[in-house]
């Protein structure tokens, strides 16, 4: 037994109405009130009714009486005006306080505590492995897409944050969140710390006086120390020009990560596209705020390649024997479309309301869902994930939800709770 539990119980009145105190006078819960998450009683402006008198206050819960000694409310005069005290068990003879106590031991439904219990002593994919097939359809969908639009909001929060640091210019936020994907998740930290080591003025600058912008990146991203062949080197001597005229320093070449990654991954190969996808788009956010369908956003990326030097190569002076040009596939574009355009896309809705969110909710839907270990085992207990709105959903409800055995606060865990035998 939990207090979070108990909370559950008393929030949705789970409980047989009237309820007795100790003294066995009848309470009748009108209203249980609203959740109090800061300090002071569990929960604040509950209405309750003891005989012909109607009480409204606040209402505190534990799972024992003793833990009223245990949590130190003998002297706190937050705890001295409750209308109720509710526990599960009494498990002291004399009562510490003088308002009503009610213990809801053999008032609570047994499936409703054992189903409980079961889903916190699962070690499973995810708790309600065995039981989720028990859950609606209807209920499943539309718990994970309103998960998916609360994830755009944290995301615009955090954008936002970033946005005012860079006054207001959207097209700095967007090269900063779309160097991080490049970047994958291995090296997500390191494109985002390359692409804060100048001022985005710059790579304006940069492409619009025609100047090598691949060398410009490499060379911020320090691959141009150790040279080890002609382009390498042809490369460092444009940085040093660039370098020295904008006034940047470099950032430390160990932060990118190799080890374990696929070539195609490298960051060499993506560094190389990143500057491309510039060169053709000196305005990204301008261009992707006025395409409005997938093939429009597919088009400005299926475009994105690395340098004919890249063809051959993966890395400084390693010779590929078979020649292909480095283009970014649908999966990475997807990606990029998912973690980056659409989020800034909300947040730009959210700051001036000129998208409609349901068509940027529609476009996500146009995606195929990505494949990996936690969607594909999701579709093993049942979920129907179908696209990319769907997918990026479960993904949040497993993170928030499932990992953190947050059963109460799921839709989904609060069906199977509820389920009786």
């Amino acid at each position: 037994m939990t207090e979070d539990f108990l909370y559950y119980i008393w929030q949705f009145k789970l409980f047989q109405n009237p309820l007795k105190t100790l003294q066995g006078e009848e309470v009748y819960v009108e209203n249980p009130g609203y959740r109090n998450v800061n300090a002071g009683p569990d929960f604040l402006n509950a209405r309750i009714k003891m005989g012909d008198v109607s009480w409204h206050g606040n209402v505190e819960i534990h799972v024992k009486t003793s833990d009223w000694h245990l949590h130190g409310h003998d002297y706190d005069p937050s705890y001295q005006k409750l209308i109720l005290h509710l526990v599960y068990h009494h498990d002291i003879d004399k009562v510490p306080h003088d308002c009503p106590l009610v213990a809801l031991d053999g008032s609570i439904s047994e499936d409703l505590i054992e189903n409980f219990k079961y889903l916190h002593q699962q070690n499973q994919f995810i708790p309600c492995e065995n039981l989720f097939h028990r859950v609606d359809d209807f209920t499943k969908l539309n718990f994970v897409e309103s998960l998916y639009v609360q994830r755009l909001a944290e995301k615009s929060k955090l954008l936002e944050q970033r946005w005012l640091i860079l006054k207001g210019d959207w097209e700095a936020l967007l090269f900063e969140q779309i160097s991080s994907v490049f970047g994958l998740k291995i090296n997500a930290n390191a494109f985002e710390i390359l692409a804060k080591s100048f001022p985005f003025k710059i790579l304006q600058q940069i492409n619009s006086k025609n100047e090598n912008l691949e060398a410009f990146l490499f060379g911020q991203a320090g691959f141009l120390e150790d040279i080890k062949d002609d382009y390498q080197a042809q490369l460092r001597s444009d940085y040093q020009f660039l370098k020295h005229k904008y006034n940047t320093q470099s950032i430390e070449n160990h932060l990118f990560k190799f080890l374990r990654l696929r070539p195609a991954n490298f960051p060499t190969l993506r560094l190389a596209q990143l500057a491309n996808l510039y060169q053709n788009e000196s305005k990204l956010f301008t261009t992707i705020l006025n395409s409005n369908t997938l093939d429009s956003l597919n088009l400005i990326f299926t475009k994105t390649k690395a340098s004919d030097y890249w063809d051959q190569h993966y890395n400084f002076a390693k010779f590929s024997k078979k020649t292909n040009v480095k283009t970014l596939t649908q999966e990475r574009i997807n990606l990029i479309i998912l973690n980056t355009i659409v989020p800034i896309r909300f947040f730009h809705a959210m700051q001036y309301g000129t998208d409609n969110v349901e068509d940027l909710l529609s476009l996500v839907r146009s995606i195929k869902p990505e494949q990996n270990s936690i969607i594909k085992n999701y579709k093993k207990i049942g979920a129907n994930i179908s696209n990319a709105l769907e997918g990026q959903a479960y993904l949040e409800l497993k993170k928030k939800y499932c990992d953190q055995k947050k059963c109460l606060d799921c839709r989904i865990g609060n069906k199977i709770i509820n389920y009786v035998r």
